[in-house]
């Protein structure tokens, strides 16, 4: 019985021994994305009606075309007053995008309340979230 289960993986080892690899046919295996994401604002402190400029960099080990950066937040009554969504083409590097956004009215009828408010980034390629980061800011009246 030994000397059979021996055979067996004899033959066995010799079958997959003899199997060549073919260097035309070698798996190309591609490289995950990998992006950092930064965000900065220009100021820590805005006031209603102020204009903002929201800096986010991102820094890819690839190209990859069309991919999707939200920037959102100043959430307030059930809704971000700041959600801006386009599209870009990532480059290998480094890449900014500024966002431009005029703050709202800081007061309790119309616009915000006065406060710290969250500025958000989300990159995301085929609905799949890639990088994101955050900032915070202080608004006032």
């Amino acid at each position: 019985m030994k000397q059979i289960i021996l055979i067996l993986l004899i033959l066995l080892f010799l079958s997959c021994s003899n199997q060549k690899i073919n260097s035309s046919e070698a798996v190309v295996i591609d490289p995950p994305l990998v992006v950092r994401m930064n965000l900065n604002t220009d100021k820590s402190l805005y006031h209603s009606n102020e204009l903002m400029n929201i800096s986010v960099s991102m820094d890819s080990n690839k190209n990859i075309p069309n991919v999707t950066l939200n920037v959102k937040g100043i959430y307030s009554k059930n809704r971000y007053r700041l959600d801006k969504v386009q599209m870009i083409n990532l480059f290998k590097g480094n890449n900014v995008v500024v966002v431009e956004y005029k703050t709202p009215k800081c007061n309790t009828c119309s616009g915000i309340r006065q406060g710290v408010y969250e500025i958000i980034a989300e990159l995301s390629v085929d609905s799949v979230l890639v990088a994101n980061n955050s900032a915070k800011i202080k608004i006032k009246q």
